[in-house]
C-alpha cells in the first residue's frame, strides 16, 4: 500500500496515526489538543469543520479571556515603540477575535490550527507556480484567528534564542523553499514519499526563511504531513525537531547574518529516522 493510499484510507488505523500526527505537531508547538480528538477525528474522516464548532471555540476563548484581562501595555510603550504585530493596547498579537492573554490566544490557535490542518489533508498540494502555495496553505489554517495570516512577515524575527533570516533575505530563502517543495511534490508522482534528503531541503529553507510572523513551525508540518506516511511526524518528539532546527540554522548565521545558509543534514538525519521501514528509500 503505498503512501497516498494510506493517506487516504478511511480505515481506523490510517486515521488513529494521522490524528497522532496532528496531535504530536501542535504538542512541538507547546499546545496540548488532546480534548479535542473526537472533533479531529470527525473531521479527519468527513474532510469538514463545522462552522458551528469554530464558532464554539472562538466563544469559549472569549468567556475565558475576559475572566482573566491581559495587563494593558504602558503608555510609554503604545506611543514611542512600534510594534507592527502587536494589539495596541495589550502584549498579545493582534487577533480577530480581539482576545487580550497570549495564554488564551495561543490555546484558541492550536485547537483552529489542529482542526483546519485535519481538514486539509486530503486536499491535493497545487503545483509550485508562486509564493501564493504556501501563502494560501498558512492563511487556510491561521485565518479564523489572524487577519494578517498568509501575508509575508515585515519584522524580523527569533526564538529560543535563534535568530531567523533578516528581511532582506526571507524571500530569496522562501523562493528556495518553494523550489524545494516543487521537487518534493515530483517526487511523489509514483505514489511514495520523496526521499528524506528531499523534505530536508525544503525544510531546512523554509524554517530559516520563517516567511510568517506565527505559525511557520506548524505550517511547516502540515506540509510534512502531506508528503509522509501517517504516522511519520508523530514518531519525532519535540525536542528532537528543536535539536535539528537549531542545528540547521547555526550554519546560516555568519557575523552579518550572512553564513553560508542552513543545513538541511540535520533535518535528513531526523526524517530518515523518522520514516517506515523501505519508505522514500531512492
Amino acid at each position: 500500500m503505498t503512501f497516498r493510499d494510506r493517506r487516504t484510507d478511511s480505515d481506523a488505523a490510517g486515521h488513529a496515526a494521522r490524528l497522532a500526527d496532528i496531535v504530536r505537531a501542535q504538542r512541538i508547538e507547546g499546545c496540548d489538543v488532546t480534548g479535542l480528538v473526537r472533533e479531529l477525528s470527525t473531521v479527519l474522516r468527513t474532510g469538514a469543520l463545522a462552522p458551528d464548532l469554530v464558532t464554539g471555540l472562538v466563544q469559549d476563548a472569549l468567556d475565558r479571556d475576559s475572566a482573566q484581562p491581559a495587563p494593558r501595555r504602558p503608555v510609554l510603550d503604545r506611543l514611542f515603540r512600534s510594534r507592527p504585530y502587536i494589539d495596541r493596547e495589550r502584549f498579545v498579537l493582534r487577533n480577530l477575535p480581539g482576545l487580550t492573554s497570549a495564554r488564551v490566544l495561543g490555546e484558541l490557535t492550536g485547537a483552529l490550527s489542529a482542526l483546519r490542518t485535519a481538514e486539509w489533508l486530503d486536499t491535493p498540494l497545487p503545483p509550485v507556480t508562486g509564493s501564493d502555495t504556501l501563502q494560501i496553505l498558512h492563511r487556510r489554517l491561521f485565518g479564523d484567528v489572524f487577519g494578517w495570516a498568509g501575508d509575508l512577515r515585515t519584522v524580523n524575527l527569533s526564538r529560543r534564542d535563534v535568530a531567523f533570516c533578516s528581511l532582506p533575505q526571507m524571500e530569496d530563502h522562501f523562493n528556495l523553499a518553494l523550489l524545494a517543495l516543487d521537487r518534493c511534490l515530483a517526487a511523489t508522482s509514483d505514489g511514495t514519499p520523496p526521499p528524506p534528503e528531499t523534505v530536508a531541503a525544503f525544510l531546512a529553507e523554509y524554517i530559516w526563511a520563517h516567511p510568517f510572523r506565527d505559525g511557520n513551525g506548524r505550517s511547516a508540518m502540515a506540509v510534512v504531513m502531506h508528503l509522509t506516511a501517517p504516522g511519520t511526524l508523530a514518531s519525532i518528539s519535540p525536542e528532537a525537531w528543536y535539536r535539528a532546527s537549531a542545528a540547521s540554522v547555526s550554519g546560516a548565521v555568519g557575523a552579518l547574518g550572512d553564513g553560508d545558509g542552513p543545513d538541511p543534514r540535520p533535518w535528513a538525519d531526523l526524517l530518515a529516522g523518522a520514516y517506515p521501514d523501505g519508505a522514500g528509500s531512492a
